[in-house]
């Protein structure tokens, strides 16, 4: 992995778990299929990918489509070069029988992308977009040709990489798109994890102000940090929070957000680490050989230190009520001085006190940290109660829902800005203690190597400076210690480096860099007041940067601004919306902005602005299904099981008495919820109906309408004008029958007369019986046969509504002539090692890997 032009990733990888017989547990796994073709390299390199994909492999067992939701997770892989590389996964349920996801019991598939960068919601949409390509694809290929046309173009697109990447892949480049796909990598940073890809919100809930500080102090000081949780997404998203927070720094030793199961005995190494193991796995693990160390419970929030592991507390008696208490008063006792000052006419400058902002850094970022956690919508605090006052009154502003949605952007924004001006605050000035020839004092009690690159500096004038700005003793203390760190070190290089070459890092796209340049282009001093207006002031708004987490059209739209615009309006701000899911920067921001207005509909029983707003979220969403990219069917399965509950919402309507239900209406009861849940829920289920639909939207969409005939199957041109007398002339919003057709058709085109009895319209496809497969809950079995006859006659188009898209109900039973009658979709699920679908008798790359 040595090549000049880096391309996005290395490799991926589609892998299901294996099992010996039906009865059997799943002991290893198979690769079904891979890209490119030769992977040699990467196995060579990493041979446990398999492991990573499975570290829970004896948790695997058959789950059934309406209990199991997605996992995400991200690994990490160490060459012999010390270079990182990163795994990121999908698990998912792949096809059930005859293409419906709700049929059979089966066991999740993990697909896998083996990367160097950190874009892990860039390469997790690629993930969702392979895994619905081939759920839907119409014939064998459709994602490996999505993967090749992005892995090649990486390889051209290579340039300055603090400038975004853009891929494009045009709509005519892969069947079944309806506009062009567009992928835009992050701004490049420098950082090992990409601080902007993980949120660290989560983790400051869940362990709260004292432990999230205790954690960041033990990160900082490069302590054996142990994680545990039950579910995989949440630990691996801690694992990743933990080593985001650290910016700038970056975490230099073991990190492993999953460790499988037969790589336990990794917990017990003596260097620090960033582990991740499940609960269960946890219980495998022999306590005498662990150590010191510190576990961190990412689902209860407790913090627990093993051993005789100390932790220096950089916060100390900064978090005690009295010094917080103190600190509010000095910024009171300012306010009311500036006030008198104002009623007596003179100049707020003539106050005694002069009072400069807080001083203590670390009670200000517990205040900081306090404030988010008691603002938080729905707590018990009084700022929360009060918000949910004002919301209940007349005219009271936004839901619930809306309010978590401001409450978590502008929380993380605050968040962070926090850590960066605690880091600000501490090291901003570290550049003018680099040792130069024209220095005055050179003493430096520290001794470092010359290859370490903190011999360049002054560290003990540093550490005077810091005692001279009026830092707490337990800060410089913790000061003391983490200036042996060896993240501390790196960042001495990265300070080095910057210093001799300026010019070419661009700091505007990092918030730490820029806040010290702002600093020190105006000369100012670096108390803790300056450092905190220049960070906010440097820091993007939270709520201009709503679009960070959610679609803002989408938002507007299922908040109903343009129920009372015109038609064409609401159909185009709908199109709009279609558009924008082919761009990835848009992508999960509107499936994230939908999934909030669906736990709204059924937090509220889909009664008030709730309820419509999840209407509107359901019907936006078929659209999207129709209309959007392949990967929204991926994103939207984890959707089924909320979706089922806004479908019983009548039900318990129904359910109601007659006092409560006038109640329950008179609160703004919805109860139109059932059908269109019913009609979207169709649709993630039953994916050879939702082919159909989107086929025909497609062929619509680039002006054709399928018709059959007795005699031919052709695609008739709207200009054509017989063609438009047939839809103008439809008096109902049902499609138009097969008679229908053949009577308007018969004088002009001079068809004949039949007997709809006998007739059977269709095509002989000629097909390899090893190329057709039967999805089970075992390993695919081939079934035998050459010839296939394709009904068409027994695919009825109705429902033809206001966009043009039709509602298709597939593949009727009522035609009992045909006796090699089967799903035409079947005929694409042609299996084999140069296809990107499943396959009994792919290649594994693994094989004389393959762990038992």
């Amino acid at each position: 992995m040595t090549s000049v032009n880096k391309p996005l990733f290395e490799a991926f990888f589609w892998i299901q778990p294996h099992r010996a017989n039906p009865t059997s547990a799943y002991q290893s796994t198979k690769v079904l299929w891979h890209y490119p073709d030769d992977v040699g390299e990467v196995i060579k390199q990493f041979r446990d990918i398999p492991q990573f994909c499975f570290p829970d492999m004896e948790k695997v067992q058959l789950e059934r489509a309406d209990s199991c939701k997605s996992e995400n997770f991200t690994f990490t892989l160490t060459d012999a070069n010390k270079n990182l590389f990163y795994g990121v996964c999908l698990r998912q349920l792949f096809r059930g029988e005859k293409r419906r996801y709700d049929v059979s019991r089966r066991p999740r598939h993990c697909l896998c992308i083996i990367t160097r960068q950190p874009y892990f919601s860039l390469f997790r949409l690629m993930l969702l977009q392979i895994h619905s390509l081939a759920l839907l694809e119409s014939q064998p290929g459709c994602a490996r040709l999505y993967l090749d046309i992005i892995y090649q173009q990486s390889l051209v697109n290579v340039n300055n990489n603090s400038l975004n990447t853009i891929y494009r892949i045009a709509h005519n480049m892969l069947p079944e798109l309806q506009f062009d796909l567009q992928l835009t990598t992050p701004r490049f940073s420098g950082l090992r994890i990409s601080n902007r890809e993980v949120s660290i919100l989560p983790l400051l809930e869940v362990l709260g102000v004292e432990r999230f500080l205790l954690l960041l102090s033990a990160v900082l000081c490069e302590r054996r940090v142990l994680f545990i949780a039950d579910d995989v997404d949440r630990l691996s998203s801690s694992v990743l929070a933990a080593a985001s927070m650290l910016h700038p720094f970056s975490w230099q030793h073991i990190f492993i957000p999953l460790l499988p199961t037969r790589l336990l005995d990794f917990a017990a190494a003596p260097m620090p680490y960033l582990i991740g193991v499940r609960r269960y796995q946890y219980q495998k693990i022999k306590k005498e050989d662990i150590g010191d160390l510190l576990i961190v419970d990412a689902d209860s929030g407790d913090c627990r230190i093993i051993g005789s592991m100390i932790i220096t507390d950089f916060v100390g008696e900064s978090a005690s009520t009295l010094k917080q208490a103190s600190e509010s008063f000095d910024r009171v006792r300012a306010k009311a001085s500036g006030m008198a000052n104002m009623l007596l006419g003179k100049s707020s400058s003539e106050s005694s006190d002069n009072y400069t902002g807080p001083r203590d850094i670390a009670a200000t970022v517990v205040n900081d940290l306090k404030a988010i956690l008691n603002s938080k919508p729905g707590s018990t605090s009084i700022q929360s109660v009060a918000s949910g006052l004002l919301r209940n009154l007349p005219g009271g502003g936004k839901s619930l829902e809306e309010l978590k949605v401001t409450w978590q952007v502008e929380s993380e924004k605050t968040l962070r800005d926090s850590l960066i001006i605690f880091f600000v605050y501490i090291f901003a000035s570290l550049n003018d203690f680099i040792i130069t020839t024209n220095s005055n004092n050179k003493s430096n009690v520290y001794t470092f190597t010359k290859e370490d690159s903190r011999s360049a500096f002054n560290i003990n004038a540093f550490k005077l400076k810091r005692q001279s700005m009026g830092d707490s003793k337990e800060l410089l203390d913790f000061i003391n210690e983490f200036i042996h760190s060896q993240m501390f070190e790196r960042f001495c290089d990265d300070r080095i480096t910057r210093s001799r070459n300026p010019i070419v890092h661009d700091d505007d796209d990092d918030l730490y860099e820029s806040a010290c340049s702002e600093l020190l282009s105006r000369k100012l001093p670096h108390n803790v007041s300056n450092v905190k207006q220049v960070v906010n002031n440097r820091s993007s708004g939270g709520l201009e940067k709503v679009g960070n987490e959610f679609h803002i059209f989408t938002f507007q739209y299922t908040s109903g601004i343009y129920d009372n615009e015109s038609i064409d309006k609401r159909k185009h701000i709908v199109d709009g919306i279609c558009i924008d899911s082919y761009n990835n920067l848009h992508f999960l921001k509107i499936l994230k902005t939908i999934s909030m207005r669906l736990d709204g509909c059924k937090a509220s029983g889909g009664r008030g602005n709730s309820g419509l707003a999840g209407v509107r979220a359901i019907n936006l969403l078929k659209k999207l299904l129709l209309h959007g990219p392949d990967s929204i069917l991926s994103y939207s399965l984890d959707f089924i099981s909320i979706i089922k509950d806004i479908v019983h919402l009548v039900d318990r309507f129904s359910s109601q008495s007659a006092a409560n239900a006038f109640e329950y209406i008179s609160q703004g009861a919805v109860v139109e919820t059932r059908l269109p849940a019913l009609s979207i829920l169709n649709l993630l289920i039953d994916h050879p109906k939702l082919i159909i639909q989107r086929r025909f939207v497609l062929l619509s969409r680039r002006g054709y309408y399928p018709f059959t005939t007795s005699r031919f199957f052709v695609d008739c041109r709207k200009n054509d004008i017989l063609t438009n007398q047939l839809v103008n002339g439809m008096t109902s919003i049902k499609f138009t029958s097969f008679d229908n057709i053949h009577s308007l058709l018969k004088p002009r085109v001079n068809l004949p007369a039949f007997d709809k009895s006998k007739l059977k319209l269709g095509v002989v496809i000629k097909v390899d019986s090893n190329d057709i497969e039967n999805d089970n809950d075992e390993d695919e079995i081939v079934q035998n046969t050459n010839n296939l006859t394709v009904n068409l006659l027994d695919v009825n188009l109705i429902d033809f509504n206001e966009t043009n898209a039709v509602t298709i109900s597939p593949f009727s039973n009522n035609n009992t002539n045909t006796t090699n009658k089967v799903n035409p979709l079947d005929l694409f699920d042609n299996i084999n090692s140069n296809s990107n679908n499943v396959s009994s008798k792919s290649n594994d790359p693994f094989a004389d890997l393959m762990f038992a």
